[in-house]
């Protein structure tokens, strides 16, 4: 399944129009960045940590994860970013969902959240608990 996340460009910051996006393994997830004259922009996605879900809702205290969070690879392009989730984003622990949270920068500065977004815990990228492998 492919996902888009509107990143709005605005004077004091940036609107995105999800809070948290469940994705599954193997999905597409794009940061298309509007308007389009914002497009030219370098924005970066970093992920600095993820926090077990119960039921959709962030419980425990986050913990530092890759910068990459659930992504096989991201890229940049002319206006968006974009990658695809990993096979196996918990890294071995199969038990429960998580949400894996990010923050955008430009030029190394993070930028600064408007609306709903503007709490940190609520700006991720959910995954659902997968099975383990088979052996």
């Amino acid at each position: 399944m492919n996902h888009t996340i509107i990143v709005r460009v605005q004077a004091d910051g940036i609107q995105i129009d999800h809070n948290s996006l469940l994705a599954s393994p193997g999905d597409s997830v794009t940061w298309l960045i509007e308007p389009p004259e914002q497009r030219g922009r370098e924005l970066q996605v970093r992920f600095d940590n993820v926090q077990r879900l119960d039921a959709g809702v962030p419980i425990g205290m986050p913990v530092n994860c890759n910068p990459q969070g659930p992504f096989r690879n991201l890229s940049l392009g002319a206006g968006l970013i974009g990658g695809t989730i990993h096979s196996n984003p918990y890294g071995g622990d199969h038990t429960n969902p998580r949400r894996f949270l990010y923050r955008l920068f430009e030029r190394g500065a993070p930028l600064r959240f408007l609306g709903p977004a503007s709490e940190e815990n609520t700006r991720g990228i959910d995954t659902p608990m997968t099975p383990p492998p088979a052996s």
